[in-house]
């Protein structure tokens, strides 16, 4: 009888050993969602099955007849597209949408949101590919303030066009300094303390020593005298002066200092791309060849103070025609010409063509009657190989 009564609780023990292993078999298995592609007229895209907690794996562009491909959309009126690595926790559908494909001169009007760029060549938004901070540097590492004085710490971010330029401040002793977002310390008492700029995860320290006012001695009284005249630091800077510019002119900026009555208003002037264009100390901006360029006045008074313009420097395009007489029994003027992209001759695999009131050359044309210029007219039409259509000057040799 005890014999069959432990062959029955073996029997009970392997049952709910089989139980238990199923249970957690059950509750360890890993959850997979479905995503779903709606190509919204599209060609069809296959669905996928994802795990908890993975990504999707971004599928090749639809085709749509009449139409461009636009990204993928959690939601049909969201305006950013779907991020794919964002993790998958449920079961998703990605709507396609689409922009009526450009015929000719027309243009892509879609409207992308902060942190996405307009690609206009596929009417599409894509996210703007962010540029990290690599390096951070303060123009002082090591300072020395008399209790009440402030100085305003100046920045290099490496490299300048990173993405996050916004720097936090932290002092480690308020007692002794305290330092404001714009980077102005100001000593509160005697002491040391260290204060930290943050950019984008680089730091630079800047130490600071304060010291205490020195006493005043007594004075004997004397006919008042006119105070010294209080030292105004710059606050603000306006560079004046045009945005767009073509290649080889001039033009002089100036700079609109705030306030009225700041003490020091003299700025120094500076250029980001000297080979577009290059600015002297008087600002005087000459463009040297085509692009943007950032031309940037520095406050002389130490108080780190700038302001700047973006100025758009244009290509010019010249045509030279140069009269050549033919021999006695042809009679007749013709002229021989040369297209030129700032002053330097372009090839004729640059360009398709030009037009001249009534006359249209190719660019392999070679030579053009008297007669078809005969108006001479000063500009003229050119189109680049790539279709596009720009003005260009006309000189008669």
């Amino acid at each position: 009888m005890q014999g069959k009564k432990g062959i029955v609780a073996i029997v009970v023990a392997v049952i709910a050993v089989i139980v238990i292993a199923i249970l957690l078999l059950k509750g360890c298995a890993v959850k997979e969602y479905k995503v779903t592609f709606d190509s919204n007229g599209g060609s069809a895209v296959s669905s996928q099955t994802v795990k908890e907690g993975e990504t999707v794996t971004e599928p090749e562009d639809p085709t749509r007849e009449g139409y461009t491909f636009a990204g993928w959309y959690l939601n049909i009126n969201d305006t950013n597209p779907y991020n794919f690595n964002t993790k998958v926790t449920k079961n998703i559908t990605l709507h396609a949408k689409w922009a009526e494909a450009m015929q000719g001169d027309d243009e892509c009007t879609l409207t992308c949101e902060s942190g996405y760029t307009l690609d206009k060549e596929n009417c599409k938004c894509v996210k703007t590919e962010e540029v990290k901070v690599t390096g951070v540097k303060a123009n002082k590492t090591s300072l020395t303030l008399t209790v009440g004085e402030t100085y305003k710490v100046k920045l290099t971010i490496t490299p300048s066009n990173a993405t996050n330029k916004t720097a936090t401040w932290k002092s480690s002793n308020t007692k002794v300094v305290t330092v404001d977002k714009n980077g102005k310390i100001t000593a509160k008492g005697v002491g040391t303390a260290t204060v930290t700029a943050t950019v984008d995860g680089k730091t630079v320290e800047i130490k600071v020593t304060v010291k205490a006012k020195p006493a005043q001695e007594p004075t004997t009284p004397t006919t008042p005298s006119e105070p010294e005249p209080e030292n105004v630091l710059v606050t603000g800077i306006t560079v004046n002066g045009k945005t767009e510019m073509d290649w080889n002119t001039d033009q002089k900026l100036t700079a609109t200092i705030s306030p009225e009555n700041a003490t020091n208003k003299e700025v120094t002037w500076s250029t980001s791309n000297a080979n577009v264009a290059t600015v002297d100390q008087n600002g005087n901006v000459h463009a040297v060849g085509e692009g943007d360029v950032v031309i940037t006045a520095t406050a002389k008074d130490g108080s780190g103070v700038t302001g700047s313009i973006t100025i758009h420097v244009s290509a010019v395009y010249s045509i030279i025609l140069t009269s050549k007489e033919l021999g006695a029994n042809m009679g007749s003027l013709q002229y021989t010409y040369a297209v030129y992209r700032n002053g330097v001759a372009m090839s004729t695999n640059d360009y398709t063509g030009f037009v001249i009131g009534n006359l249209r050359a190719t660019s392999t044309r070679g030579t053009i009657t008297k007669e078809e210029v005969a108006d001479k007219l000063s500009t003229a039409t050119l189109t680049l190989k790539n279709g596009t259509k720009v003005t260009a000057s006309v000189e008669y040799r």
